[in-house]
């Protein structure tokens, strides 16, 4: 039998309020609960406006606490061009396309392409393969990937040969491998440790089915601006917003027979010798 816990006699002690550094609210002298001016992160929000700051920029402050350097911020615009968009085959994106033919609420579709995005196998795996990352950077390259490939069972079901390594579709992909090489050429001559470990752990992988999956990239690309593992899942899913927004409003409009209709030989059908 369960013992009933009187509030009073956790051990836990409380705080009064919830606290925030990111954010500070200057209230009105009329009410309390009206707020006159924003200060995110000592900046005010005002004079972020006419100053000229813009999407980057606040992520990056929000994120970080502090406004980015030049180069911060063209480093992390150029991720959010690379993971724009998962691509109408990926899951998340088919989830926001067949809700909004169901004439689902607008107001949840983007929430549904953010749950799906946010499986292991894509957005929730990101904090995964940066502490991989960190983990093996000082190893030596030649023996960890020898060690990977001896071990490595195959490509069915895409499984990772390494966190943020795998098949697509049972074959190597090139596409994260072409656009970590271009985020890296653009900013040649710039200290990028874990993106230049990635493209060489991706040359070793050549001669394999396995690639550059988009949490290595993004994983990569966070760790050389600085980010903790814990940011890595969410940056993912805030940086593919835009395809997944551009995708259910496109099919918001269109009757369910503009998606196709998967057959009854596509189902799982239980009978009574399955367990």
């Amino acid at each position: 039998m369960n013992k009933d816990v009187k509030l009073e006699s956790r051990k836990d002690s409380f705080v009064a309020k919830a606290q925030t550094v990111i954010c500070q609210e200057k209230v009105s002298s009329n009410h309390e609960y009206h707020v006159k001016e924003n200060y995110f992160c000592g900046y005010s929000q005002v004079s972020l406006l006419e100053k000229g700051y813009g999407y980057i920029d606040m992520v990056y402050l929000m994120t970080r606490g502090e406004l980015p350097t030049a180069l911060d911020r063209q480093l992390l615009d150029s991720l959010s061009v690379a993971l724009c968009n998962p691509g109408p085959r990926h899951p998340a994106t088919r989830a926001v396309m067949e809700a909004a033919v169901s004439k689902t609420a607008k107001s949840h579709l983007l929430p549904i392409g953010l749950m799906v995005l946010g499986g292991d196998n894509a957005a929730g795996s990101t904090d995964t393969v940066m502490r991989f990352l960190r983990a093996n950077r000082r190893k030596p390259l030649d023996s960890l990937m020898d060690s990977l490939l001896d071990s490595y069972e195959g490509p069915e079901n895409d499984v990772e040969i390494a966190p943020g390594f795998a098949p697509h579709f049972e074959a190597r992909e090139l596409l994260y491998s072409n656009l970590s090489n271009a985020i890296f050429k653009k900013f040649d001559g710039r200290q990028l440790t874990y993106l230049k470990m990635i493209l060489d752990i991706d040359k070793h992988l050549e001669r394999s089915c396995c690639g550059i999956k988009p949490s290595a990239l993004v994983g990569a690309v966070l760790l050389d601006l600085g980010f903790h593992p814990r940011y890595g899942p969410s940056m993912y899913q805030l940086l593919a917003t835009p395809g997944l927004v551009a995708h259910a409003i496109e099919m918001s409009n269109k009757n369910i027979t503009a998606m196709p209709f998967v057959g009854d030989e596509n189902y799982h059908h239980v009978g009574k010798n399955d367990d």
